[in-house]
């Protein structure tokens, strides 16, 4: 493995980003391998639900095993680059013509069950340049997974009154109501890519690199469900399909310069870039109503539409910090860090026209008969109903001063840190789309400039070699991204709403503070008790409008979570020999949140997606030196809210949820590893309730994957 180390820091420091969320994960690989080193690796795997049964799909492109469109689901030729494809830019007969070249694929049929698989390649070694060592790391991967899911879809009213509210399935597409309805779908992720790291050490203590990585990724999503629709009171069957393709380069420059002069400083800088594209070409939905002697293709344009989507974003910024020793127990370290982002966003909308005389009878039609290239004509075509919100562009800066300051008393026995980062951020949307009608009416655009100050202290006393007490307090932020501000709906294919954002969105500032003992009776082993307190200021929530159906988002005035964690990973070889192939790990959290609404009122609720109770424990068996090992991991947390109601409409709420996983390792020979892993041993389902009624409930399934690696 090229892994040199993983840290979690669970305390916020000034030298930290100010987006930092309680938890972070800091892996660092290592820069000069010891040896040659070249790691192949395969697996395949299936879950209980997809590979055992046929699964939705349709006819897609020749190269979507690669995460790429061919370019079969690109725009109709003759379709305007950069005007509405609609009248009086076209006429019904140009229309017409150009519809012809919209690819007519409707149909939903049995797809290609392929397993889950992962490939991956990692060579890496160190060479000499002039006596200096030159360090390289080149990585490989691939991976395909394909699940399907079976899902009941709910949305719920009242028919009640707001006293003695009683509420009632409006949008039902549940098994639970009738066994012909419900909602199945297919999703099928595709990721490859590569990773490629140069390190070179021109002198001791003087450290360069270079980091590159691609990466291609897809989702291919196929749905169809059937259900009553409130809309059109009636029974519906409703399909989707969707593709959607995204790249990602990303580029870093960085150094490492130590021990420089007498006050040792520490000196770390980095330029970095990335280029993000996403890619959504022709997603269609079509509904046909069933209630009739015959289905009947709804053709209005919330019903059967065609949606294309790009999104490209450009990023790139550079840190710089520096690290004296000012004495031997005093540290100073300052620096900054600024970053730069430019996005683009465009979606274009068509639905269909149909003026001809027999309309009502070609609706009758199966989609692929309907939508044929021969019937497309001047009183039969798609037109283009691209809203005005429906393409931005928009920019973000940050820059981020910071200064932190480390110091050691009584022997090293007492650590305080004190220091503060300012992040000054600019935030700039303009919201409007090329393609809109004629004499359409913008969004305001909106401009926003935080500057947030973060302060942290920590003292820790070491009241043994083995054992410490730690206070901390740090402020943070949280801010909306330009999405949550964009006005323009993004639809939610899995709970069939629409999410739309909020451009007067205010940022989040969070105050925490927190008091821990920890032990650490062994190299690998803790037992830590710690106590927490967290206020949010503004906090950012997801709510449902009030016609229940779409989602928004808003700021509450304030939040409070009061709490505790125990955590524990010891071996049992302390309580006898014979028993020190074993080790348990535990993690509990206990929580209490509440909200204060925009009138100042407290909720009876938690914070959204703050459970009461968190828990993970590990069960692990190996010895050094033994083929054998396994981890038997368990995780759980309460009921936790998923969307905030307002005015009578109750929350939703998840259920609690348990999972069990395992992982065996068998060291065939050396360099030669077989893993099998297993995930959702539980088998429990996904379940979110509204007023007392389920509105989605996502069926469970297995996973069992096996790994082969051999490295050299």
């Amino acid at each position: 493995t090229q892994q040199n180390s993983l840290t979690i820091v669970k305390t916020f420091a000034p030298d930290l980003p100010g987006d930092f969320a309680g938890g972070q994960l800091q892996i660092a690989t290592r820069e000069f391998p010891s040896r040659f080193t070249l790691q192949v690796t395969g697996s395949l795997g299936f879950d209980t639900l997809t590979q055992t049964s046929a699964t939705p799909g349709y006819r897609g492109s020749d190269t979507d095993l690669l995460g790429i469109d061919s370019g079969t689901r690109r725009l109709p030729e003759g379709v305007p680059s950069g005007a509405r494809a609609s009248e009086p830019n076209l006429t019904p007969a140009q229309l017409g013509t150009i519809s012809r070249g919209f690819r007519d694929i409707w149909n939903i049929g049995d797809a290609a069950n392929l397993p889950n698989a992962q490939f991956g390649l990692t060579v890496g070694d160190t060479r000499r340049i002039g006596g200096r060592p030159l360090g390289y790391i080149l990585s490989l991967n691939y991976q395909l997974s394909t699940r399907r899911q079976l899902e009941d879809v709910r949305t719920i009213g009242n028919e009640g009154d707001a006293t003695n509210p009683r509420y009632v399935p409006r949008n039902n597409f549940s098994r639970e109501t009738n066994p012909a309805w419900g909602q199945e779908n297919t999703t099928r992720n595709v990721l490859w890519g590569a990773l490629a790291s140069l390190n070179f050490q021109p002198r001791v203590n003087h450290d360069l690199s270079l980091t590159a990585m691609w990466n291609q990724s897809a989702t291919d999503f196929t749905n169809y469900r059937t259900g009553l629709l409130e809309s059109v009171n009636d029974t519906v069957s409703e399909r989707q399909m969707r593709f959607v393709q995204r790249s990602l380069f990303f580029a870093q420059l960085a150094g490492d310069h130590r021990e420089m002069g007498r006050a040792r400083v520490r000196l770390r800088w980095q330029l970095f870039t990335n280029v993000a594209d996403r890619y959504e070409p022709d997603t269609r939905t079509m509904q046909y109503v069933l209630g009739g002697s015959r289905p009947t293709l709804i053709n209005d344009r919330s019903a059967t539409f065609r949606l294309y989507q790009d999104l490209g974003q450009v990023e790139y910024g550079g840190s710089v910090d520096a690290q004296a020793n000012v004495t031997r127990h005093f540290t100073v370290r300052a620096g900054a860090l600024a970053r730069y982002a430019d996005r683009t966003f465009d979606l274009r909308r068509f639905s269909v026209v149909d003026r001809r005389r027999d309309s009502s009878q070609q609706r009758l039609l199966p989609p692929e008969v309907y939508f044929s290239p021969a019937g497309f004509g001047p009183d039969f075509y798609f037109e283009e109903s691209t809203e005005p919100a429906d393409g931005y562009t928009g920019t973000q800066a940050l820059a981020a001063p910071f200064v932190r300051a480390d110091l050691a008393l009584a022997g090293e026995r007492v650590r305080l840190m004190a220091g503060a980062r300012v992040e000054i951020f600019r935030q700039e949307l303009t919201q409007r789309s090329r393609f809109a009608a004629p004499n359409s009416t913008f969004p305001d655009p909106t401009e926003r400039t935080d500057v947030n100050p973060l302060p942290a202290f920590s003292a820790t006393f070491a009241l043994t070699r083995s054992m410490n007490l730690r206070a901390a307090y740090g402020a943070t932020v949280a801010r909306p991204i330009l999405r949550e501000l964009a006005t323009v709906p993004y639809f939610d294919f899995i709970r069939t709403r629409l999410v739309y954002g909020l451009s007067s969105l205010r940022s989040t500032t969070v105050h925490s503070g927190d008091l821990r003992w920890e032990w650490f009776p062994g190299a690998s082993e803790v037992v830590a008790v710690s106590a927490f307190y967290k206020y949010f200021d503004s906090p950012i929530e997801q709510r449902l409008e009030l016609n229940n159906a779409n989602v928004s988002f808003y700021n509450a005035a304030s939040a409070q979570t009061v709490g505790g964690e125990f955590e524990a990973r010891v071996g049992l070889g302390r309580i006898t020999p014979k028993l020190d192939f074993i080790q348990v790990g535990a993690n509990v959290t206990l929580s209490y949140s509440r909200v204060e609404t925009e009138g100042g009122a407290t909720s009876e609720r938690p914070l959204i997606g703050q459970s009461p109770i968190l828990a993970n424990a590990t069960l692990s068996f190996g010895r050094e030196g033994f083929p054998l090992s396994a981890t038997v991991f368990y995780n759980a947390y309460g009921s936790r809210v998923e969307d905030v109601g307002r005015q009578g409409i109750p929350d939703v709420y998840q259920d609690p949820f348990h999972q069990l996983d395992a992982v065996i390792n068998w060291e065939i020979r050396p360099g030669l590893q077989l893993r099998l892993t297993a995930r959702n041993l539980a088998y429990q389902a996904v379940v979110l309730r509204q007023g007392g009624i389920v509105v989605l409930q996502q069926s469970p399934a297995t996973n069992l994957a096996l790994r082969l690696g051999w490295t050299y």
